[in-house]
């Protein structure tokens, strides 16, 4: 009954997308996202660890799953998305990702994705991790308790946030700081998450290194949180992710509709500028014409005129010897009737 009801609803989201991409089809919206989180319809869940590089991020995942499977350091270590799937071992390398089997319990519930760290002085680094964002599931946010969520950080949320993604938000390194410092880095962290977000999010302080040398209850919180989740609002998260990604793209398709709206409506002033522009001077041109015309007729009326007076005055029987003389009379007739 409950499989039932859980594919009627994934078939449910999956129609709403395929229209979705039907509609920004005819838009200029890149529509990667969202074909990639149809396919992600029938994939497993994507528990994605996002945060500034020496955040301690791998050294986080190593602990959720008890064993050091990532590269730690102070210094970048992961270059590309490192996502770890169950299986009896192996990698499979490719252009900015890297993808590793391991027999842990817990990847066969979820793939852990491990992205480089934001703010690092390689661009390609943050251009990797936001362009994951989308295929997330769940997002696990990793702060320093030692720098705890920066401006550039927010600005990460904000990200996550327009895709719609959910946010599990880690205080990591807590053990670098006193008890009362610990508290008052939870309430900051919390407050600059709710102003970001918009929502109140769960928060660990963890120490993973605390977590490797024998045990660490942050961690623990947060790995029963996890668990918790997949047992009960995995394929919700999965589905509202989906959709989450279909209105981001919905929005940014609504401003590129608007701005070409903006154009249009620029063109169509201006289109209406020049045709006012091309009347008024083609008034102009036949008020000019018409007077030009009325001059004109004057002449000829005036040449009219004077021809006429020119003939009454020389065609006669008296001036015959002037007429058999051509050229006194075609002399004559232009300086009388011809003139300028």
């Amino acid at each position: 009954m409950l499989e039932a009801e859980a594919r009627r609803r994934k078939e449910a989201v999956r129609a709403v997308l395929a229209r979705g991409l039907e509609l920004l089809a005819r838009i200029p919206v890149d529509t990667g996202p969202l074909r990639q989180a149809l396919l992600d319809l029938e994939g497993p869940f994507l528990l994605v660890v996002v945060g500034e590089f020496n955040s301690g991020k791998s050294t986080l995942v190593n602990a959720l799953l008890g064993e050091d499977l990532l590269p730690e350091g102070p210094t970048p270590t992961t270059e590309r998305i490192q996502l770890l799937a169950y299986g009896e071992g192996g990698e499979e390398r490719g252009e900015g990702f890297l993808r590793l089997w391991r027999p842990h319990p817990l990847l066969r519930e979820l793939h852990l994705v491990d992205t480089p760290g934001t703010n690092a002085l390689l661009e390609s680094h943050q251009v990797l991790t936001e362009g994951f964002l989308p295929r997330a599931d769940l997002v696990l946010f990793v702060t320093n308790a030692d720098r705890p969520l920066t401006r550039s950080e927010a600005e990460v949320l904000h990200l996550i946030r327009a895709w719609g993604k959910k946010v599990l938000l880690v205080v990591n390194k807590v053990d670098l700081l006193a008890p009362k410092d610990q508290e008052a880095v939870a309430r900051y962290v919390a407050q600059g998450a709710r102003e970001v977000l918009g929502a109140e999010v769960p928060l660990f302080l963890v120490s993973a290194r605390r977590a490797k040398e024998g045990g660490d209850p942050g961690l623990e919180a947060l790995r029963a949180h996890i668990a918790k989740t997949l047992a009960g609002r995995a394929l919700p998260l999965k589905l509202g992710g989906a959709l989450g990604v279909l209105s981001r793209l919905l929005q940014e398709g609504k401003g590129a509709l608007g701005a070409e709206r903006e154009e249009l409506v620029k063109g169509l002033a201006t289109c209406e500028a020049l045709e006012d522009l091309l009347q008024r001077h083609a008034a102009r041109v036949r008020r000019d014409f018409a007077g030009q015309v009325a001059l004109v007729a004057q002449v000829f009326r005036e040449v009219e005129g004077r021809g006429h007076r020119f003939l009454e005055e020389t065609v006669r029987l008296a001036r015959l010897p002037d007429l058999l003389n051509a050229r006194a009379f075609r002399e004559a007739f232009q300086r009388e009737v011809v003139q300028d």
